[in-house]
């Protein structure tokens, strides 16, 4: 799970094809145009799921599509832009609203231009 944080953009890229499972989850950038309390709301839920079971990889700019009963990752989208939200940024909004605290979380950002990122959450599993 922590090679995770080690990811580059061909390494998304790769993961084009692979189901969402117990502990790896894709989420549309397009999650960031919503407001900020959808948006903490969202990214909490899967937080918290992944916290509270073996951990996981939440990933923020990869397009899913469903097949059958499974969701799978389309690809990269345009992603997040830098200047609009920092990876900083999420990481405080995830942290600021769980509680107790985690540990263990990290947050990378993989630029896939000059100007836009995905973003990878790494979600080790609660200690409470």
């Amino acid at each position: 799970m922590l090679e995770a944080l080690k990811w580059e953009k061909a390494d998304l890229e790769s993961l084009k094809g692979q189901p969402e499972s117990l502990r790896m989850e894709f989420k549309s950038s397009r999650l960031m145009e919503n407001d900020q309390n959808k948006v903490k709301d969202e990214l909490t839920k899967v937080v918290t799921a992944f916290a509270n079971t073996e951990g996981g990889v939440l990933i923020i700019g990869i397009e899913e599509e469903k097949l059958e009963k499974t969701r799978v990752a389309k690809g990269l989208d345009s992603g997040i832009e830098l200047k609009k939200f920092s990876p900083e940024w999420i990481g405080s909004i995830i942290e600021n609203n769980i509680s107790p605290p985690l540990t263990g979380m990290r947050v990378r950002r993989v630029m896939i231009n000059e100007t836009h990122y995905a973003c990878v959450i790494v979600v080790q599993p609660g200690t409470t």
